[in-house]
């Protein structure tokens, strides 16, 4: 009966082990989405601060091309628009992180919970097979004591 519960929480250990690495593995790829999203927002504000400094360049006492100035004030909005989908997106990916790390975290927790219990079950058997020793060495001096009053 030892060995069958043994083996279950072995298994139930190892099984735990992997939900936690996997709950890692999954945290690491949106962090790596979000990393990716805030070089891509910060790409976007260079953009548009790229944009704008052209935009002044264009608008000169006495010199104003207006097709330039259309096409540089279309390209801004749409920059912008890209902007605040990213940071919509940024927002979400935020909060999917700290879900999938209060996941990790419960992964953490029921792991060590595990291993204190397995280390719990060492301290006992070590304790139970102390026991059994001190028994057995009482046992044997008593056989011995018995032997020589025999004797």
């Amino acid at each position: 009966m030892m060995h069958t519960s043994h083996f279950r929480f072995d298994q139930v250990h190892q099984f735990r082990r992997s939900v936690r690495e996997q709950r890692r593995l999954e945290l690491l790829e949106v962090q790596r989405a979000e990393d990716q999203l805030a070089c891509q927002i910060a790409q976007l504000h260079d953009e548009l601060q790229s944009i704008r400094s052209q935009a002044r360049s264009v608008v000169r006492p006495g010199q104003l091309d207006l097709s330039q100035l259309r096409h540089a004030q279309r390209y801004e909005q749409s920059l912008r628009s890209e902007l605040s989908q990213a940071q919509r997106r940024c927002q979400t990916l935020a909060a999917e992180v700290e879900h999938r790390r209060q996941a990790l975290v419960a992964a953490e927790q029921e792991v060590k919970l595990l291993d204190r219990l397995q280390e719990q079950q060492r301290v006992r058997r070590r304790l139970d097979l102390a026991r059994r020793e001190a028994k057995l060495h009482d046992e044997l001096a008593m056989v011995a004591n018995f032997a020589r009053i025999d004797s």
